[in-house]
């Protein structure tokens, strides 16, 4: 009886896991702190007020963070403390994702 519990404990668990939103892994590994990382679906003309990081939250140099999106291709623009952009267009968001973000991404 406690293995058949086990089993249903874990299949129960796995099926949760897979419900959840893919995670997109952002690693900032440019020289700037991060102060603004806007996501908007590809099929969108404007940005919006899509900012992950609330306004609050800085994506300092070296750091990483998640964030849950649901499965789909979105634009992406982050924004650091000097206000350089970085964008990055068409990123399919599917499980296991990491974007980057290098200097060398600088919007010109």
């Amino acid at each position: 009886m406690k293995k058949a519990f086990c089993v249903l404990a874990l299949a129960l668990a796995a099926a949760a896991l897979f419900a959840l939103d893919p995670e997109l892994t952002v690693v900032n590994a440019a020289s700037y702190d991060i102060y603004y990382l806007l996501v908007s679906p590809v099929e969108e003309d404007e940005w919006g007020d899509n900012d992950v990081l609330d306004g609050e939250e800085i994506l300092a140099s070296g750091a990483s963070r998640r964030v849950s999106l649901p499965e789909g291709v979105y634009d992406i623009m982050a924004v650091d403390e000097d206000d350089n952009t970085y964008t990055f267009f068409a990123v399919e968001i599917k499980r296991g994702i990491t974007l980057t973000i290098t200097d060398d991404d600088i919007d010109s």
